[in-house]
């Protein structure tokens, strides 16, 4: 039964409120066994469960009913908090479209021996606000730098199994996003399409389960001078678009499968 590293950092943040709270999602553990464990190891940290928001919150705190924006519940910043709300419900314009950013809040570390990587937080803004991520980068990095934490990961018993776990540091990470309206906007305003945006497009297919991981067909085979391809690749984006949770387009897989097919091989 393997450790999950990133929950365990994310619960000792959260213990120690440099988060308010933190989100535990089922669907991210292949093992009950694994997330039971984990579920157990945040209560001995004293946070408190809240079953809701599509997986569980852990905190400290007993007030977090005042909040109903799951981002000022996880203590997002305002701005980002705002950009979120604006990006789930497509109230942007086409220049913010073109202007997202995914800041990311990760650690580098070392668990018996193996240098690794692991994830705090992701957030979606307009604009790049990386400076409102830096307070928490910086008390992450203090925080596990003392005794405290060291000790308690250098010998950190899991399962009967004792693991030695080093914090390297937390960094952010910070990257131009390409979403799906950009390239629909594009594509409508006849603009080519670079590498980066079909190389996008392959992305967004394999993740609705569309292509396999390694079939390059659009990738390779997609002519923008081709009308039929331009109509077929508008026709998916603008599906997946309409299905941001992956809540339809499995009852109309088969369909849109046998349309890449048709149209690219």
């Amino acid at each position: 039964m393997k450790i999950h590293i990133d929950y365990l950092i994310n619960g000792i943040l959260t213990c120690e409120r440099i988060r308010p709270a933190m989100l535990l999602q089922i669907v991210d553990f292949r093992s009950k066994s694994v997330c039971d464990k984990t579920i157990d190891e945040l209560h001995n940290f004293g946070l408190i469960a809240i079953e809701n928001y599509g997986g569980i919150i852990f905190s400290k705190s007993e007030t977090l009913s005042k909040y109903t924006d799951i981002g000022e519940i996880l203590g997002y910043p305002e701005e980002c908090i705002i950009d979120f709300n604006k990006i789930v419900n497509y109230n942007l314009t086409d220049k913010e479209y073109e202007n997202m950013y995914s800041i990311s809040l990760t650690f580098n570390y070392i668990i018996n021996g193996d240098k690794q990587v692991g994830e705090i937080l992701v957030n979606r803004c307009i604009g790049n606000k990386e400076e409102l991520f830096y307070d928490i980068v910086e008390k992450s990095n203090e925080l596990l730098k003392t005794n405290k934490y060291k000790n308690f990961l250098n010998n950190y018993s899991y399962n009967g199994k004792v693991y030695h776990i080093e914090i390297i540091n937390f960094e952010l990470n910070i990257e131009k996003t390409i979403t799906i309206e950009s390239i629909i906007n594009k594509m409508k305003n006849y603009e080519l399409l670079n590498e980066n945006d079909i190389y996008t497009i392959s992305n967004f297919l394999y993740n609705y389960n569309l292509i396999d991981e390694d079939n390059k067909i659009i990738y390779n085979k997609f002519d923008q001078k081709n009308p039929n391809h331009i109509s077929v690749i508008l026709t998916l984006l603008l599906f997946i678009k309409d299905d941001p949770y992956y809540k339809t387009t499995p009852e109309h897989e088969d369909e849109l499968i046998n349309m890449i097919n048709t149209c690219f091989l």
